[in-house]
């Protein structure tokens, strides 16, 4: 004979109403993040665009070769008047704006993991909340059926012992 667990459905509410303002205020970091997240891909994306297109001068000076004319005052702006031997001092920096999106990217992530496990609990609780489990399950052994097939029953759902099994022919 098992007893089932005592359910109080008041605490099942309470923490419903819990992992809901939780999950509310999850899905309000969830955007923000995700707004951070943005502008720090967008910061990534220029960050790489001018490491690469300083890396390219020399590149830049044997390809143009042509415009000879107009190439050296091409080349001396370098990039927004930044030239390509300053990248080093730059790089510090622009590696830093690349893992910071990185971190965004990881931080959304982990917040979108938190908001779908909070989804599923007030899911889970909300489907116990209603049903509880009342009564004591018997276990009826069943003559010429083996241990593994004994038959479940809970008396306070049904009222009546199981039906009569047939044994196998």
């Amino acid at each position: 004979m098992m007893k089932g667990p005592p359910l109080d459905n008041k605490i099942i509410s309470d923490q419903i109403h819990i992992a809901e303002d939780m999950l509310r205020v999850a899905r309000d970091e969830l955007e923000d993040e995700r707004v951070q997240m943005e502008s720090a891909l967008a910061g990534e994306k220029r960050a790489k665009a001018f490491i690469e297109f300083l890396e390219r001068a020399d590149e830049r000076r044997s390809a143009l070769y042509p415009f000879s004319s107009v190439r050296d005052n091409y080349l001396s702006a370098g990039f927004g008047g930044v030239q390509a031997n300053e990248l080093e001092r730059h790089r510090d920096y622009l590696n830093q704006m690349i893992s910071y999106a990185r971190r965004k990217e990881n931080e959304v992530r982990r917040l979108e993991e938190m908001v779908a496990l909070l989804e599923k609990d007030i899911s889970q609780l909300q489907t116990v909340e209603g049903y509880g489990f009342g009564g004591i399950l018997h276990f009826f052994a069943v003559k010429n059926l083996g241990w593994g097939q004994t038959a479940l029953c809970n008396l306070g759902h049904h009222g009546d012992l199981p039906p009569r099994l047939n044994p196998p022919s």
